[in-house]
């Protein structure tokens, strides 16, 4: 696959991904199909700063960051070629992702598109001036534009994040 696309793609060839609100883009995971490259990526309401991170929505600040997530399709030449926000409203109404979900990784599987990331929620800590942010991975099949939760990963703290799904045959595994 790296090939493939190394075969068409200059080495110094970039991608501008486009930003679909406030949010910030960042942290892509693409796959490559036939001959598209689908992009899922992040947009981000934070700014790190030197005395830590500023977070804002429409330029008021704001207790917690918080993420949106966008899918885009690209050319071989790393052209866009429409990018569209992923719905995740249904997953985001669950006690476990009311803040999002963070820096998925798009991968196929099963004859299908599927994405791993955290799901985040901050919650208040008593007696505490910050919040806690509690994070679970999940698991979701790619259907369209939308997000749809196949399994929330059973965790033994309260940071899970930085998951990396690898297929070997018809057997999905996680790497931490």
């Amino acid at each position: 696959m790296i090939a493939r696309l190394l075969d068409h793609i200059a080495i110094e060839a970039r991608a501008s991904l486009p930003p679909l609100s406030a949010h910030k883009p960042c942290n892509p995971s693409l796959i490559v199909r036939d001959d598209t490259i689908l992009c899922v990526y992040k947009g981000i309401n934070f700014d790190l700063e030197t005395e830590g991170y500023r977070f804002t929505y429409g330029g008021y600040n704001v207790p917690f960051c918080d993420s949106q997530n966008y899918v885009a399709e690209l050319d071989m030449d790393l052209k866009v070629r429409g990018a569209h926000f992923l719905e995740d409203r249904h997953i985001r109404a669950r006690p476990f992702a009311l803040h999002g979900l963070q820096d998925l990784r798009l991968f196929a599987w099963r004859d299908g598109l599927w994405c791993m990331g955290a799901a985040a929620t901050h919650e208040t800590q008593s007696g505490a001036v910050r919040r806690r942010l509690v994070e679970r991975v999940v698991l979701c099949r790619l259907a369209g534009k939308t997000l749809k939760v196949a399994a929330v990963l059973p965790s033994r703290q309260l940071r899970e994040k930085n998951w990396m799904p690898w297929v070997r045959g018809d057997d999905l595994f996680a790497i931490y």
